[in-house]
């Protein structure tokens, strides 16, 4: 069965018109955009301002160029200049030290001590030209990147319009090449909130630099939907250059591909080849089926601007244009059946000895199936993905296909890359005896892993209840580095290794190691957490509720846990990972993961429950990034503060509910209430490195329900909308559901008030107009929610590893 599937003969040409004009003829319609005169790479301070200077040229950049400063040029050029920029000359000679500064260190103690011979009740803000050059000399750290940034937000906006894009620029590359990720939101945000005339070249320029130089992940792919958007509502066109800066990176999401092609149907731009094919990888890395076929579609008929190259004929080319759509799909049956049709066609055009379009094949006519020797390896890899990645495919089902395509492939490394594939699809089934024998086939191998090897290797060791092994691989690991498609050496070990760990971790029921790997995270594995890092931390913090004891949570109310016995009560180590060094955090992390010890879980984090713990993080992170959200009020009051209130008051809230209905008995601002302890308490520094996203606040929510704060879910979704973070559909039925148990009254007493005065019809209501009706979800997603959130409730144990498996992971090791 497999052999005829997967019985695609490469060496022969395909019999579609996959390249030919003949067939469609681009539109007429098509628009030639201004080509780009800015350099092809932005690499530098330099090239940014050159880039910026031939697409909005302005008299001011000629004091700010990096090279200007650099030299002391004739008196007549000065002059000149200044006159252009309208900058009188004692204005410049009073920020001279500035301007000649070489680091951005001295610039500003020279600003202070410009600013500080001023007269106190005279103070004046940094002139716009002053601060970009300011902003051309390099920061030597984020607290100097800060310091410019908040220079920057604060600055009054210039009269002309015509300076404030170029500075929020500069600083958005600043915070990109640190990987500020929250300043970096912000700013933008400020760019395409506060600055009504913004150009085409501004929005092009950005995108370079983010794609550039931010650091790549699902954060990048926000930034850069925030900006296609802002200039498809606006109609501002990018050039064909911006177009393939994105698509050409490889961690682009369909998202934002989709972005990108609507962005060109609007501005009546055609792609051409080099688009189009980069659309077609990135539809099918993302299992975006439909898009992807319509790509395939237009380089098959040659519906694209300009004439195809002529290395597209290559059957090498073709090969890896048909791997792309082959990851699309979701579904072993329909890659089956796909092939097959392939592998019908293939045989037809042999007999025929012609390349024309298949149409239809006499009923009698059987194909001849391919041998092994014409199967191609690259084929069956993308079938055993697809079967991995479909839940509705058996685990022996999937063993079969393995076993059956691994005898007639001879390339060892095809295989190697099978069996991770392999590995990770028995993981989301959770057959974890079959995991134990690929494990051993592929650990001979380990110090050549890659990046996502290892990070399947460390999920299965931890699902396997060897969390203490798993760890002791990465530590092995941390020294190397592999090189990107570019040529830079990155490390091996990145955030998403760690998170798929603290994933594990949880699974098997230890929120404590997820706790602690939080808190010890950058110096351990010298990483920076993410917004998935945090919502997994949301996560575990809920878990750990079902840990906590009625006497360990009395006495911690009453500050008297210390009276607890050593054994239950949490040691200093896991009251303060955050103070340990690096030597000290291994080492606490090493006799945390030991299988053979006997630990009590107590569902506390750094000697509080983990809850509380976990909610003053998430107003850290939020509010000391964006401190303009603490000023944001509810869009809704509710009607009591939690779900049981009703039950423990009902003549209250009844009371309440006719005489004050609108009452607003929230006094404190966000979770005000688990605010107490030391500012910063995780860290010396913001979280630069979190840009909250949609699975982060809707883990929020859940956590804010589970510890009776339900009535700020609207304020929750405030915050969304202020962050432009669109919300999935799961959210918003999320946020409904728990909306519901503490905004909606008795029938009666909800009858006399009225549809105009329901709680949660106004809730409603808003959402409707923040997101539109067909981003409403609808009773499904209601259903599935309501069944997430009972589950959820109901789940009384945590997870646990096998105990049926026996592994020898030190004989891996080895």
């Amino acid at each position: 069965m497999l052999r005829r599937t997967l019985g695609l003969v490469v060496r022969h040409k395909f019999p579609l018109r996959q390249y030919s004009h003949a067939a469609h003829s681009p539109p007429e319609s098509h628009v030639e955009l201004k080509s780009d005169v800015e350099p092809k790479t932005l690499d530098s301070v330099s090239d940014i301002i050159a880039a910026y200077r031939a697409a909005c040229p302005h008299p001011v950049f000629a004091l700010t160029a990096p090279e200007f400063a650099a030299t002391e040029p004739a008196a007549t050029t000065i002059e000149d200049a200044l006159q252009a920029a309208g900058i009188a000359r004692d204005e410049y000679d009073t920020w001279k030290p500035v301007i000649s500064a070489s680091t951005l260190s001295s610039a500003l103690d020279a600003a202070n001590s410009v600013l500080a011979l001023d007269n106190p009740s005279s103070l004046r803000p940094f002139p716009t030209w002053v601060l970009l050059n300011l902003l051309s000399n390099k920061p030597a750290s984020r607290m100097e990147a800060s310091v410019a940034y908040r220079l920057a937000l604060s600055q009054p906006v210039d009269p002309s319009q015509e300076l404030t894009p170029p500075l929020l620029i500069l600083v958005a590359y600043w915070l990109a090449h640190f990987g500020m990720l929250g300043p970096l939101h912000r700013t933008i945000l400020h760019l395409t909130r506060t600055c009504p005339d913004i150009l085409p070249e501004h929005i092009s320029l950005l995108l370079r630099i983010l794609v550039a130089h931010a650091p790549q992940g699902t954060e990048l792919q926000a930034e850069l939907s925030i900006l296609l958007k802002f200039a498809i509502r606006h109609r501002l066109p990018l050039s064909p250059l911006t177009y393939r800066t994105i698509l050409d990176d490889h961690t682009t999401s369909p998202t934002v591909a989709n972005l990108v092609e609507v962005h060109m149907k609007t501005c009546g731009f055609t792609p051409n080849y080099v688009h189009t094919r980069a659309l077609l990888r990135i539809y099918g890395q993302g299992g975006q089926q439909g898009r992807a076929a319509d790509s395939w579609r237009r380089i098959r008929y040659g519906e694209l601007h300009g004439p195809p190259p002529s290395y597209i004929s290559r059957k090498d080319f073709k090969l890896r244009m048909l791997e792309d759509y082959l990851k699309s799909f979701k579904k072993t049956g329909d890659i089956n059946q796909y092939l097959k049709y392939l592998s019908e066609v293939t045989a037809c055009a042999q007999e025929r000895r012609t390349t024309s379009y298949y149409v239809s094949e006499p009923a009698s006519a059987k194909p001849t199936l391919p041998t092994s020797d014409n199967f191609h390896p690259s084929i069956w890899l993308q079938v055993i993905r697809t079967a991995a990645q479909d839940p509705e495919t058996p685990p022996n089902v999937l063993l079969s296909v393995y076993d059956e395509g691994r005898q007639h492939i001879s390339d060892p490394s095809v295989v190697h890359f099978a069996t991770f594939l392999l590995i990770k699809g028995l993981m989301r089934r959770r057959s974890l005896k079959e995991i134990v024998p690929l494990l051993a086939d592929v650990m001979p191998h380990k110090d050549n892993f890659s990046t996502s090897q290892l990070t399947i290797v460390v999920e299965a060791m931890t699902m396997l209840g060897r969390p203490d092994a798993a760890f002791h691989l990465m530590r092995q690991s941390l020294a190397r580095t592999i090189k990107t498609s570019s040529g830079t050496a990155v490390p091996l070990i990145d955030t998403q290794m760690i998170n798929t760990f603290m994933i594990g971790l949880l699974r098997i029921g230890r929120p404590d190691a997820v706790f602690y790997i939080w808190d010890t995270m950058p110096r351990i594995f010298g990483v920076e957490p993410s917004a998935v890092s945090f919502a997994i931390v949301l996560k575990a913090a809920r878990v750990a509720r079902k840990c906590e004891g009625t006497l360990q949570v009395a006495l911690e109310d009453f500050g008297l846990r210390h009276i607890l016995p050593s054994s239950v009560a949490s040691s200093e180590l896991e009251r303060a990972p955050q103070k340990l060094d690096r030597e000290q955090a291994i080492e606490g992390l090493e006799r945390m993961l030991k299988p053979d010890l006997d630990r009590a879980m107590t569902g506390f984090w750094r000697g509080q429950r983990a809850g509380t713990v976990a909610l003053r993080t998430a107003r850290q992170i939020i509010l000391s990034n964006w401190p303009e959200l603490a000023s944001l009020k509810s869009p809704v009051p509710a009607a009591r503060k939690n779900a049981s209130a009703q039950a423990v008051a009902p003549m209250s809230d009844l009371y309440r509910s006719i005489l004050h209905p609108d009452n607003e008995f929230l006094g404190q601002d966000l979770l005000e209430s688990a605010s107490t302890g030391t500012p910063q308490e995780g860290g010396a520094t913001p979280y630069y490195t979190i840009l909250p996203h949609d699975p982060m606040f809707r883990a929020l929510m859940d956590l804010l329900a589970d510890e009776e704060r339900t009535w700020h879910v609207p304020l929750i979704l405030k915050w969304m909308r202020y962050l432009a973070v669109g919300p999935s559909k799961t959210t918003l039925a999320t946020a409904l559901v728990y909306w519901a148990e503490v905004s909606l009254d008795g029938p009666w007493i909800e009858k006399m008030k009225g549809t105009e005065s329901n709680r949660y019809m106004m809730l409603v209501r808003w959402l409707t107009d923040w997101v539109g009706p067909q981003r409403m979800p609808q009773r499904a997603d209601m259903q599935m929610a309501l069944q997430r959130v009972q589950y959820c409730r109901d789940m009384r144990e945590l997870g646990a590893p096998p105990k049926d498996i026996e592994v020898d992971v030190d004989a891996w090791l080895e």
